[in-house]
């Protein structure tokens, strides 16, 4: 396909995109509109079912959080139901091609998605086994058969994880399709509903109170060249106008030195650390929908359903539209495997936007592929590489494999935690926004030794990002909507980071069972040990790492209360110079009317952040906390301990005076374990 046919395909797409989210915005605000004329307001006090969920709109961040977490509670349990497919077309591949098809037949008639997905992911064990089991079964037959190879074993030419090596991958690519298909649905909503939020700020929202930010005159005109787009005119205005009371002379800002919030958010776009690398990425995921539907698209389409039994389109969804799909077997291969490709060209691109991390994941990669042979040679004084012509096919086979395999996941797990500590960054500028102490952090960690900045280039960057102060009311109101805003961006980052997690705990677990059993029926130390040690070992610092991410996002949105104490304290000193003021109150009569309002919403700002504040819950479901941490710490070093141990049993490893080395790790594991259980219950953390 020519260049100009890809530009061709690329302007079609984006005009669909962009023409749907037009018409859901136009038909939303034409029934707007009509509640307004009917009961006054938007949608009066009482408003309507399809439109609000309860005391606050279906169309706003809030709703569209809701509706969110509403989709990510839905993905988790069918994230697990995936497991138990992965386990079974792991294990029982051979056959379960036998029910595959009719089931993926009787699943498309009946649109059940549980049975789409069973079939999908049997089938996915039958290509994946035959793919992976086809050429070290042909070398083993052309070497002599499996007796052949049994006595290349004994020889130590061989060891057994030289074959269960295709058995691990093929489990572990099933994990990648799972969590490449999951993370594809919840992308998919939050581009979209991301992309109809700023449509709706910046068409429709705008009579809303609180949308407007107040900025310093020098601050309102360095960023003037970013945010100066063309306003609508009568010529051009949306095709939203045609059914709303759209105001052009509304639309533009009512105070010289204000900016309207998503050209706030434009203008964060621009700073390091804002925007998501994995956007370019999402946009290559609209070509292979075909036939599947977003929850935003899904809601829009229960619509009409909801308002004629009078209840909300999310209740639709939850009864029926979680269960279904549209999808059929062969269709969800193919989008399958257009899904893994991107997610592998973004991989490969983040190579070359980070050499040094890339060169990484391949050292450790190839050593995690290789530990095998340097154990049967060093350890288990075999043969580094087999002589016979079949059994150095099998392990060339088997090494390559486990290399290929093992920096596919390698990559994903370190870029998806790299990204996912991008947004530690991205709630560090929100934070900058109000409060100074973390501008400077912003500027010292971030911009001077992370970025390696200028300072040019760092004081054209702090340009970019104004100081809101918190004694107007307006400005209150849009850090709140920015903080939720910046909670419903990060959310395809932290679902990713957390099914990762759960897919890294899951797998070594199995891994650590398996390799205990294994060292209870073998005699001597096979090579899965050197391996097991190896994953617990670098995946269990990835682990470790995301959690601290977690744990410094959690305190960072947690450091907003001290934000907006300190702010109230602000605005109710200034109140109180107002009404002391030469001139008596009179004078400042809509000055203390700001004040009385900003301190009331900081009020119940603050109450809300204290009562259901949403943090990061990575770890199983869980809130991550420094005991939580401690906790994780000791299960992998226990897990690790317990290896070496057994190894020092069989006489693999020779410990000098190892009772008091272990004897110390062991009070050391101990003392975490009880500081794990105490800091929790006495230091509410």
């Amino acid at each position: 396909m020519s260049q100009d046919a890809h530009d061709d395909e690329d302007i079609e797409v984006e005009v669909t995109k962009s023409r749907t989210l037009r018409m859901s915005v136009q038909a939303e605000e034409a029934n707007t509109k009509l509640l307004r004329s009917k009961t006054g307001g938007e949608g009066g006090l009482l408003g309507s079912m399809a439109y609000s969920y309860g005391t606050f709109g279906k169309d706003t961040v809030h709703g569209r959080l809701f509706e969110l977490e509403t989709y990510i509670f839905v993905l988790k349990r069918h994230m697990h139901m995936y497991y138990v497919f992965v386990l079974l077309a792991s294990l029982f591949w051979p056959i379960m091609w036998v029910i595959a098809i009719p089931i993926g037949w009787y699943g498309r008639v009946c649109k059940s998605k549980s049975l789409v997905m069973f079939s999908v992911f049997a089938a996915l064990g039958l290509i994946l086994g035959l793919t992976m089991w086809m050429l070290p079964c042909f070398a083993t037959l052309l070497g002599g058969g499996p007796g052949k190879m049994i006595q290349l074993v004994h020889r130590k030419e061989l060891n057994y994880l030289d074959f269960v090596d295709f058995s691990t991958c093929k489990s572990m690519l099933l994990l990648f399709i799972a969590f490449v298909w999951v993370y594809h649905e919840v992308d998919r909503d939050v581009t979209q509903n991301k992309a109809h939020a700023l449509e709706s700020w910046r068409y429709r929202r705008h009579r809303d109170w609180g949308m407007e930010c107040k900025l310093h005159a020098e601050q309102r005109r360095s960023i003037e060249h970013l945010i100066d787009v063309e306003l609508p005119t009568p010529g051009n205005t949306p095709s939203v106008s045609s059914t709303s009371d759209f105001d052009v002379q509304a639309h533009a800002p009512t105070k010289e030195n204000s900016v309207y919030i998503e050209e706030l958010v434009t203008v964060l776009d621009q700073l390091p650390g804002w925007k998501s690398n994995l956007d370019a990425m999402s946009e290559e995921f609209y070509h292979y929908e075909d036939g599947a539907e977003s929850m935003f698209e899904v809601l829009s389409k229960n619509l009409g359903e909801s308002k004629e039994f009078g209840v909300w389109p999310l209740d639709l969804f939850m009864v029926k539209n979680q269960y279904t799909t549209n999808i059929d077997l062969f269709t969800a291969l193919y989008v399958s495997w257009k899904q893994c490709l991107d997610m592998i060209w973004y991989l490969k691109n983040s190579y070359f936007d980070n050499p040094i991390l890339g060169c990484v994941c391949v050292t450790l990669a190839l050593v995690r592929s290789l530990i095998a042979r340097f154990w049967l040679w060093l350890v288990l004084n075999g043969k580094f590489w087999p002589q016979d012509v079949a059994g150095s096919m099998v392990v060339l086979l088997s090494t390559l494999t486990s290399f290929l395999v093992g920096l596919l996941w390698l990559s994903l797990t370190t870029m998806m935690v790299a990204e996912y500590r991008r947004t530690l960054i991205q709630v560090t500028i929100l934070s900058a926004l109000a409060d100074p102490e973390s501008r400077m952090h912003y500027i010292d960690y971030y911009l001077n030794r992370e970025y390696s900045l200028d300072e040019t280039q760092i004081a054209r960057l702090l340009s970019f990002l104004p100081v809101l102060s918190l004694k107007f009311p307006s400005n209150v109101a849009a850090f709140w909507r920015l903080r939720e805003y910046t909670t419903f961006d990060r959310s395809n980052e932290r679902i990713a980071i957390e099914f990762i997690l759960e897919a890294l705990i899951i797998w070594l677990s199995l891994k650590f069972f398996m390799t205990c059993a294994c060292l209870y029926m073998s005699s001597e130390m096979p090579a899965v040990v050197a391996v097991t040690l190896f994953d617990l070992a670098v995946f269990g610092v990835l682990l470790l790492y995301s959690l601290h991410v977690a744990l410094q996002i959690n305190f960072r949105m947690d450091k907003h209360k001290r934000i907006f104490v300190e702010a109230k304290y602000q605005v109710t000193l200034t109140e109180q110079n107002m009404l002391h003021a030469k001139g008596g109150p009179s004078n400042n009569t809509e000055l203390i009317r700001d004040m009385k309002v900003a301190r009331q919403l900081l009020v119940e700002y603050l109450n809300m952040a204290l009562e259901y504040d949403r943090q990061d819950k990575i770890l199983l479901g869980f809130i991550v906390t420094p005991g939580k941490i401690l906790s994780v710490v000791a299960s992998v070093g226990g897990a690790i301990v317990t290896l070496i141990l057994n190894m020092e049993k069989k006489g693999q490893l020779n410990i000098p005076d190892h009772s008091k080395v272990f004897g110390g790790a062991t009070d050391l594991f101990l003392f975490m374990h009880n500081a794990s259980a105490f800091l929790p219950n006495h230091f509410h953390l």
